[in-house]
């Protein structure tokens, strides 16, 4: 039997935020990377009335859900998420001229590639593809649904790093050609650990920050785009997590647990959980070695994880 054709089609980048982690928050520059891994959203007909809908991961089948024309929830394999998607799904109809009944006879399949536990934005790249099907504003979708600054779905829509900022809390960004001649001395760790995007948000949002310390770190994110040689690299890198740490109280990952590290590591995103970026002096085999044997065992090189625009 032939495959039916898909009526819609859309992909979204996962993202490392390289700099300007928390402060983005507070309208500092950060540099954010896409990543070769990201989600899909294909839309097709059915021969019913209800609206079917069918999340994959790496290990298959991860959820199932069928709504009717009012999204009332009919049958699911999994409450929570149904009730969660069931929220974005009314968003979606309040910001776009499609109406409810318009989906009916839908079926939304989904298609994670990496895995979920690692933070590279299972929800903002479903963010992404969603915006595209209904043809809203993908910020406000975000901001409505799940809060953050936003620059996890630029970079879902963008097979580029960019720099991204939020002006009178309205997202900017552009791309930026980030390649740099050391990359090869770049790597991202998973830390093992999961820490709550939203969980990190609501206890920094209502921080006080000096202008000069969100100015300091947009003036990083500049340097650290622009460097070409890995000793400014890492001594910038150095600089940032010092800022951050200080301003969340927090002793920087370096300095706890990777103290003989030839080079320096840094938090991407919520600190203490994610992925991790080793910077090195070293080659690849001890950057492997090194943190093999401290426990962790899912390490990329750059051009393993990084969508490239060279």
């Amino acid at each position: 039997m032939e495959k039916q054709e898909a009526i819609f089609k859309s992909r979204g980048n996962g993202k490392l935020l390289l700099s300007g982690e928390y402060l983005i928050l507070k309208g500092a520059k950060g540099l954010s990377l896409p990543t070769k891994y990201g989600q899909d959203l294909e839309v097709y007909t059915h021969n019913g009335e209800t609206i079917l809908w069918e999340s994959y991961n790496l290990d298959g089948l991860w959820h199932k859900v069928e709504l009717d024309k009012s999204l009332k929830i009919i049958e699911t394999t999994d409450n929570q998420f149904a009730e969660r998607l069931q929220a974005i799904l009314k968003q979606c109809l309040i910001q776009s001229t499609i109406n409810a009944s318009d989906l009916g006879g839908k079926k939304f399949i989904t298609t994670i590639d990496f895995d979920t536990a690692w933070g590279l934005g299972s929800s903002s790249t479903l963010i992404y593809n969603l915006s595209q099907y209904f043809k809203i504003d993908a910020y406000e979708l975000q901001l409505k649904t799940f809060n953050g600054s936003g620059y996890d779905v630029a970079n879902a829509g963008i097979d580029s790093p960019i720099f991204y900022e939020l002006n009178n809390k309205k997202p900017f960004f552009k791309a930026v050609q980030f390649s740099p001649s050391f990359k090869n001395q770049l790597f991202f760790i998973y830390s093992g650990r999961k820490v709550s995007s939203q969980k990190a948000i609501s206890k920094f949002i209502d921080k006080p920050i000096q202008n000069r310390t969100i100015t300091s770190v947009s003036q990083l994110s500049d340097l650290i785009s622009l460097t070409n040689n890995i000793d400014d690299f890492i001594k910038l890198i150095k600089l940032h997590e010092d800022t951050i740490g200080e301003l969340i109280d927090q002793k920087p990952l370096g300095k706890q647990f990777f103290s003989d590290f030839r080079g320096t590591t840094k938090s991407l995103g919520a600190w203490g959980g994610d992925f991790f970026l080793a910077a090195t002096y070293e080659n690849e085999a001890y950057v492997r070695n090194y943190f093999t044997d401290k426990g962790f065992e899912i390490i990329f090189n750059y051009d393993q994880i990084i969508l490239q625009n060279d």
